[in-house]
């Protein structure tokens, strides 16, 4: 899919073009938002889902190539199987990625959430969140050889796997929120391939047994 077709699909999510031209009415007539700086814009985007972020290129023409520069991605869960792998197919398209946030359920297949992780890794990707709905979930090996990954936010989720013969040399960040390990040398598995952790935060839930 080409980097048109997405922005033709993020488009979609906001509504019809008549809606589409009911908002570019509504901010030329109060256009308050666009007066703030591009640092805060772009961290506002950052924060929106993905597709909505791009959709906000309909609304002018600054914000037209605004969304282009945000090096912050977010996917939401979809009924469609097949929105992942386009997205990946988008994330293909950009030229740095500094942070990726994924939130799954349980219907996602594991090639495909690795695929979209590679993808990231490859293009200096530094902070990583995945929320999978309570699912299994094994970190993929790039995250072993990425020089870049600072931050690690795993939430919902088992993980599965952790070896012992691998780094992460960069990670100095590790949050851990309601994620159920095998057991309390799982724990220490993880731990121990960080040498460089400066902030551990673990969130225990009813669902989490160590």
């Amino acid at each position: 899919m080409s980097l048109m077709a997405w922005v033709e699909l993020a488009y979609m999510e906001i509504g019809n073009k008549s809606h589409c031209q009911s908002m570019q009415n509504k901010i030329r007539r109060r256009d308050t938002i666009s007066e703030l700086p591009d640092e805060l814009l772009l961290k506002i985007l950052s924060l929106l889902p993905s597709k909505l972020a791009i959709a906000t290129g309909v609304l002018s023409k600054r914000w037209g190539s605004l969304w282009k520069e945000t090096k912050s991605w977010r996917y939401d869960a979809e009924t469609s199987l097949g929105a992942i792998r386009r997205f990946t197919i988008f994330l293909h398209t950009r030229s740095r990625i500094g942070s990726l946030h994924l939130r799954l359920n349980r219907n996602y297949l594991k090639p495909d959430v690795k695929a979209v992780v590679d993808i990231a890794v490859k293009l200096s990707l530094r902070e990583l969140r995945i929320e999978m709905v309570y699912n299994t979930f094994e970190l993929p090996k790039s995250l072993y050889v990425s020089s870049k990954l600072e931050t690690l936010i795993l939430e919902k989720l088992d993980l599965m796997g952790v070896p012992l013969n691998v780094r992460l040399t960069c990670l100095k960040r590790l949050h851990l929120l309601s994620v159920d390990f095998s057991s309390d040398q799982s724990v220490k598995a993880l731990l121990s391939i960080c040498p460089k952790l400066e902030d551990l935060v673990v969130r225990r839930s009813s669902y989490t047994s160590i």
